[in-house]
């Protein structure tokens, strides 16, 4: 099948360069927690696929496009679906120290830089208003200091916290319009939900997973590191604060996204997988996309149409 490239680039450039975008440098550690840490980011991969169900609920993926031709020898991570948009984390070289949220119009073709700050920002997520965004934003000269800042998608200024008090915030989740969930940095990390109006918190529990998502009920699924044998993906209900396992993970995975109709997506390798809870007892194998030069899947989003967007670390 034909694979398409995006990003500014024409699509007949040369193999050589095209090898050079797919060269690692090393592996992004799990915790963001020091500009020093931000210097050692790999050089990473995104893909963009379709995924399509037949008459027999069997899972097909099909339309490749290589999103990352923009910025061959950077960081490009954590996708985020805005409708034909894709907000997502850049260091635009290797070594660089400068992580930006952009946008990546799928339609146009151009990259839109949102954040242009001498802070970091990292992991965009769109919020419950449509109308903003929100990220997590280090300060400049600090070690850990870590906010969820709010910004318009039209960057018509610049910016606010969320959440002032909280300054150890790696990775967040929009449960409703001032609900929060929290992935804490800290020895243990730890789940907290938070209120943005308030400017209050909670803590839950602790060991968890970076990947906070929130499921079509206003649940937020997670993955409970119970053990370093066990990991389990959970959904908390925030009312009754009560947890409950869907199912295990694929062993030493913590990312995943949510499809359209509750189906979880998960990455292993090359391979991508699906669960639902309603049908499935386990995780089933969709397809193998090392044939597209994936090599180990980590971030994943899903849209309301099936495109799954996924980021390819190096081995």
């Amino acid at each position: 099948m034909p694979f398409q490239y995006y990003g500014l680039v024409n699509a007949n450039r040369d193999k050589s360069r095209r090898t050079r975008a797919r060269i690692a440098i090393g592996l992004m550690a799990s915790l963001i927690v020091s500009t020093a840490a931000i210097a050692q980011v790999p050089v990473t991969d995104l893909y963009l696929f379709q995924m399509t169900r037949d008459d027999t609920s069997r899972w097909h993926i099909h339309s490749p496009s290589y999103l990352s031709a923009f910025n061959p020898d950077g960081y490009t991570n954590q996708p985020e679906f805005v409708s034909d948009t894709m907000l997502f984390v850049s260091v635009r070289k290797a070594g660089d120290k400068q992580n930006d949220i952009y946008a990546l119009d799928l339609d146009a073709l151009s990259v839109t830089r949102l954040t242009n700050t001498p802070e970091n920002e990292f992991s965009p997520l769109l919020r419950p208003d449509g109308a903003t965004f929100s990220c997590v934003r280090q300060a400049a000269g600090e070690e850990v200091d870590q906010q969820v800042f709010i910004y318009p998608l039209d960057r018509s200024d610049n910016g606010y916290s969320a959440l002032p008090d909280l300054r150890t915030v790696g990775y967040h989740c929009w449960l409703d319009a001032d609900a929060v969930a929290l992935f804490l940095v800290g020895d243990p990390v730890q789940l907290a939900l938070a209120n943005a109006l308030t400017n209050t918190h909670r803590i839950y529990l602790s060991d968890i997973g970076r990947c906070l998502r929130r499921t079509a009920d206003g649940k937020l699924a997670y993955v409970h590191k119970y053990s370093d044998a066990y990991w389990y993906l959970k959904v908390l209900d925030p009312e009754t604060r009560r947890s409950e396992i869907l199912t295990a993970t694929l062993p030493g995975q913590e990312d995943f996204a949510i499809g359209p109709d509750g189906t979880y997506v998960m990455g292993a390798g090359s391979k991508l997988y699906t669960f639902h809870p309603a049908t499935d007892s386990t995780w089933r194998e969709v397809f193998d996309l090392g044939v597209f030069g994936v090599q180990r899947i980590t971030r994943l989003a899903v849209n309301d149409s099936w495109r799954v967007a996924l980021v390819s670390a190096h081995e």
